[in-house]
């Protein structure tokens, strides 16, 4: 497709900006220390799914008003948080966007706690005014639709997005007429959408409402995919798990969670973890 060039630049810088998050928290981690009670002062790392990212760093900043602990803060595709924290990234707390990967850190024996925490819902976004008139998944084969933004297959809101449309019946023919452009995760997807470059996207509630340049055509039946949990995982690091804990037990506060709330997630329904 024509924005293939533009896709994979900006699919570039991202990694870029990935990989200088995770030298900057070695970096910070490389300092010496002169004691235990500077260890708890250092930093931590948390592993954030895309779709989190203005809620966490939102509440990244009230953690460290509280605690005077600051928060590095790595967001991407839960598959790759999980294949960075396989990869030995010494983070201490990880949010992925499915049970999938957390399970994947759990089986690797590198997670101490895992629960689950949020929900969210899934939504076909178009860019602001609507032009090619979408307002269902069968509106997506129109002859106005070139491209279809979704995010990667092995990203959550991938898997949900092709769930969702396999559900409704137009998966196999919009892959068939070449319309699915792939992001790396469902913030990038989003980004084709702001932009023009893809007529509609599918992403989640909560990212169609963090912006102003795309409006939310149709939301899709829960029972058209897989519930969407978000588990949060306390990680074995080798950094500092005292901080790690501290932080872990924010975000599941009730302080945390009204945040979370304002930015269009839900507690999750599922109970229990390890």
């Amino acid at each position: 497709m024509a924005g293939h060039s533009k896709i994979l630049g900006t699919a570039a810088v991202l990694v870029s900006g990935v990989v200088g998050a995770m030298l900057l928290g070695r970096g910070d981690r490389a300092r010496p220390q002169r004691g235990n009670s500077e260890r708890e002062v250092e930093p931590v790392l948390l592993l954030a799914a895309a779709s989190t990212t203005d809620a966490v760093t939102e509440l990244a900043a009230a953690f460290e008003t509280k605690t005077g602990i600051r928060v590095n803060i790595t967001t991407g595709g839960s598959n790759a948080l999980a294949n960075q924290i396989l990869a030995g990234v010494p983070g201490e707390v990880f949010l992925s966007a499915n049970m999938k990967w957390a399970q994947t850190v759990e089986r690797n024996e590198l997670a101490i706690e895992t629960m689950p925490l949020l929900s969210n819902r899934l939504v076909i976004v178009a860019p602001r005014g609507n032009p090619a008139g979408v307002k269902s998944p069968g509106e997506l084969l129109s002859d106005k639709v070139r491209h279809i933004a979704l995010a990667g297959d092995e990203v959550p809101a991938g898997l949900y997005a092709e769930q969702a449309l396999r559900h409704a019946r137009v998966y196999d023919e919009l892959i068939a007429r070449n319309r699915v452009a792939r992001g790396q995760n469902v913030r990038l997807a989003l980004s084709y959408v702001e932009t023009g470059e893809a007529e509609a996207g599918v992403v989640y509630a909560t990212d169609a409402r963090a912006s102003d340049k795309v409006e939310v055509v149709y939301t899709f039946p829960p029972e058209s995919h897989d519930a969407i949990n978000y588990p949060l995982v306390l990680l074995k690091s080798p950094g500092n798990q005292v901080a790690g804990r501290r932080l872990f037990d924010f975000l599941r506060s009730a302080d945390a969670m009204a945040v979370f709330e304002k930015h269009g997630f839900s507690a999750s329904a599922t109970k229990g973890g390890n």
